[in-house]
């Protein structure tokens, strides 16, 4: 008998060219966090693949993540901190290469900070047709603190 395990994230938001999820973190980051996910014509579900492998090989950079496009086998991501992109690309690599078949390669490039207010993107401070606009604007993209019982 087989064992079902849960996703680690879910689905907020669903439209054609782009998805809002919130990843659980592990317990000792505490949290979730909410990003979105900015789909090309064939919504490779590869993307989503990335994210997984990413939750369980280095969630601290998960943590930092607001935001991740795929076009024809180019990343492009969205990151809360300016320290963290290099490492946060290095990272995002490492995940593509263990989420997609062998022969496959994605490229990723650096990601790109964007502006914050208390943990989430501030979406008054992107220019009017930034990609993280996607979704509409009662969806914030950042961490979100456990809330303690």
């Amino acid at each position: 008998m087989s064992t079902q395990h849960p996703l680690p994230y879910r689905e907020l938001y669903d439209a054609r060219d782009a998805t809002v999820l919130e990843f659980q973190l592990p317990s000792d980051l505490r949290g979730s966090v909410h990003l979105l996910c900015i789909w090309d014509e064939d919504r490779d579900q590869r993307l989503i693949q990335l994210l997984v492998a990413l939750r369980y090989r280095d969630p601290r950079t998960l943590a930092i993540l607001v935001g991740i496009a795929e076009h024809r086998g180019v990343v492009d991501a969205w990151v809360m901190s300016p320290q963290q992109a290099i490492e946060a690309q290095r990272a995002l690599c490492t995940a593509a290469d263990f989420a997609i078949q062998p022969g496959d390669r994605w490229t990723v490039n650096t990601p790109q900070v964007v502006p914050t207010h208390n943990g989430v993107v501030d979406r008054d401070a992107l220019p009017p047709n930034h990609p993280l606009l996607l979704a509409p604007s009662k969806f914030t993209y950042g961490l979100k603190p456990a809330v303690r019982s």
